[in-house]
């Protein structure tokens, strides 16, 4: 009984803070600009070559988000990449979607992870901090960007019966 208690007072305390925080646009950037940034941080600052083959293709239209989606990666082994535009156009969140018990793929989305999360702005350190939260909480993490002066925060799901990985990256500030 004693546990159920402290599991509830741990459960309230985590979703207090969670409700303090404000939803915001994860980038100042447009889909545009979104797009540049990130292939010359995957190309010439990262340099692990993950970057985008085309420009991101239109999926929905909706009245909160306009969706976009883009692949990262070697053919048959990519990550697909979901940015959603808020109606100003600022990209407000991400996905990467991959195939989890593919080797080549999950290095793939390492890759493609670390860029996104640099042309967000985080620093080396910051991204370092993030990833290391992530790995000890495996499913959410979330880490200050000072560049940003706003909290990165990273959901993990998994669809296992698929397979499939999805990694949300969104913002929020107090």
């Amino acid at each position: 009984m004693k546990k159920f208690f402290l599991m509830m007072i741990a459960m309230f305390a985590l979703s207090s803070t969670c409700l303090a925080a404000t939803p915001v646009r994860v980038s100042d950037y447009n889909l545009n600009d979104f797009f540049h940034t990130y292939n010359n941080v995957a190309v010439n600052v990262t340099k692990n070559n993950w970057a985008f083959g085309e420009f991101p293709m239109e999926a929905i239209k909706s009245g909160i988000y306009d969706s976009y989606l883009a692949a990262c990666g070697p053919y048959g082994h990519g990550v697909a990449v979901g940015l959603f535009a808020n109606k100003q156009g600022h990209i407000s969140k991400i996905t990467l979607s991959f195939n989890g018990s593919d080797k080549t793929t999950c290095e793939c989305s390492a890759g493609v992870f670390v860029n996104v999360l640099a042309t967000l702005r985080m620093s080396l350190q910051e991204i370092g901090n993030l990833i290391q939260e992530l790995e000890s909480k495996k499913r959410y993490a979330h880490y200050f960007c000072s560049a940003t002066n706003r909290y990165i925060v990273v959901e993990v799901s998994e669809d296992r019966a698929h397979d499939l990985i999805n990694i949300r990256i969104t913002a929020t500030v107090n």
